[in-house]
């Protein structure tokens, strides 16, 4: 069996791990990007009067750093890398050549020791510890850091991920400023800082004042509401938060929740990523790409700066929630609809939901249009599940405002309910029940998707009751043609969600016009 390290260089999509380095190179441009876009101001620059602690990501933040050091990775035999920009982006050829895989097309990762501080104080991130040290991902030409489960992790197993935050980095919860390029599976997408044992990392369970023992807290999910509408979201986004001795204030993609200021002054160091045994240490699932840290309070005007400029560095064209014009869309469902069983490797046991699935891989072929998207599933949901839920979550992510909403549910979560025992008529049962229950709100479109290659008679029978009723019911049936490899517990690799994506998104784009 391969270990986590051989795990993670040898997981390629499409190409083997001994592939030749000239075919991993055929067909390269002459730039690869990493995903990111550096054309505008880069962030540490955009408020001039701005000072940071400690800044790292994948590709360059400041315009200082158009040919430094960006991050260090291991081999599978064991030996450190440093990979560096060119002209500020990340050296992709580098990296997928260390990894085995195309720069392209390929999806696989290592791990990484260092990410190297570029705001000249040298307090770099380190994980020198390899079980703890987070892997850097190449998928599909984007780069991304991987915390808490992400395409590496067992699943309800997480082990500590982080980077160590020096000691010489002062976080001061009077008086800082932290912003993160994430793409967050998990509504547990804040950060803490913890006195009596410094911490930053993601992962909370309030956001409060803290208690009376030096512990402050930012969580997104109490925060949902009119100016956070979405509990989950699973784009790329800005996430920020601004600490000041008046309020502490979080924010997702611009939009905005405030509180009051938390408890207790200066902390030194810490952790950025997932540590278990440490106060509120809820995992956070995700992928990173960026971490800017200040011990200042940002002032508005610097804030809306920097924000702007990390927009265009990720390629973020979608905003705030609540932008009008804007085409919504809410995935409902179980662990297909979390990419669970997407891993690279085809392993289905070696990570915890958040896998690279069908939604992803829309969302990344669909990047260039205004979508806000957003994604309440939950490994082993059952439709009773997705309809309680909905009341509860989903229903804050339907955006009056926006142009068009549309709703992808409750799919993956049949099969789960007849595993319950329930027959192909139960099921539509409560596929009515949740079909009520979504239309409290005015969806424009509701898509579900149904599997003809499944013999079981009850879900032929759910199947069917589907098809026949979909005109009456008012949604959309996409029939799935025959899902390879689907070997792990049901759940799909790589290329049974490239099918399932490729079969939904001519039914999704002309909806989206």
């Amino acid at each position: 069996m391969l270990n986590r390290r051989e795990l993670l260089a040898g997981a390629v999509l499409g190409l083997g791990p001994g592939v030749p380095l000239a075919m991993a190179f055929a067909g390269t441009e002459s730039r690869l990007t990493g995903g990111f876009n550096l054309s505008g101001v880069l962030p540490m620059d955009a408020a001039a009067d701005a000072s940071w602690n400690a800044c790292g990501g994948l590709a360059a933040l400041t315009a200082r750093w158009l040919s430094g050091p960006l991050f260090d990775v291991v081999d599978a035999g064991g030996d450190t890398h440093t990979i560096h920009a060119i002209d500020g982006y990340p050296d992709i050829k580098t990296f997928a050549a260390l990894a085995g895989i195309d720069p392209k097309t390929g999806t696989g990762g290592l791990l990484c020791s260092k990410v190297h501080d570029q705001s000249g104080n040298g307090c770099d991130f380190t994980q020198a510890i390899p079980a703890s040290q987070p892997g850097v991902w190449l998928i599909r030409g984007k780069i991304h850091f991987g915390f808490g489960g992400v395409l590496s992790q067992k699943a309800l197993s997480l082990p500590a991920q982080f980077f160590n935050v020096s000691k010489r980095v002062r976080v001061n919860n009077r008086s800082s400023s932290v912003y993160a390029i994430i793409k967050p599976y998990c509504s547990n997408a804040g950060w803490v800082t913890d006195r009596g044992s410094p911490a930053i990392y993601a992962g909370t369970s309030m956001f409060s004042h803290g208690p009376s023992n030096g512990i402050g807290v930012i969580d997104l999910p109490a925060l949902s509401g009119p100016s956070i509408a979405a509990p989950v979201t699973i784009q790329r986004s800005i996430y920020s938060h601004i600490l000041s001795a008046d309020s502490s204030q979080v924010s997702l993609n611009g939009a905005v929740g405030t509180a009051g200021p938390l408890h207790f002054g200066a902390a030194m160091g810490g952790h950025i990523g997932f540590q278990p045994g440490l106060a509120f240490s809820t995992a956070f699932s995700g992928r990173m790409q960026g971490v800017m840290m200040s011990s200042s309070a940002l002032s508005p005007t610097q804030d809306a700066a920097v924000k702007s400029a990390l927009n265009r560095y990720a390629d973020i064209r979608s905003g705030p929630p609540s932008a009008i014009g804007k085409v919504n869309i809410l995935i409902d469902g179980a662990s297909f609809d979390q990419g669970q069983g997407g891993d690279p490797a085809g392993k289905y046991g070696t990570q915890n939901g958040g896998g690279y699935g069908w939604p992803e891989m829309l969302m990344d072929q669909l990047d260039g249009l205004e979508i806000q998207w957003n994604n309440i599933a939950a490994s082993g949901n059952r439709i009773a599940n997705c309809t309680a839920t909905y009341g509860s979550d989903g229903h804050l992510c339907f955006n009056p405002s926006a142009a068009k909403n549309i709703l992808m549910g409750p799919n993956s979560a049949v099969g789960n309910t007849m595993n319950d025992g329930k027959t192909g008529v139960q099921a539509y049962g409560d596929f009515l029940s949740w079909l009520t229950a979504v239309r409290v709100d005015d969806w424009d479109h509701i898509i579900t998707y149904a599997f003809s290659d499944r013999s079981v008679d009850p879900e032929q029978d759910y199947t069917g009751l589907m098809v026949a009723n979909a005109g009456s019911n008012r949604v959309t049936v996409v029939v799935m043609p025959p899902i390879e490899p689907n070997p792990f517990d049901g759940h799909p690799g790589i290329r049974g969600y490239e099918t399932m994506a490729a079969t939904i998104r001519p039914i999704l784009s002309p909806l989206l016009v």
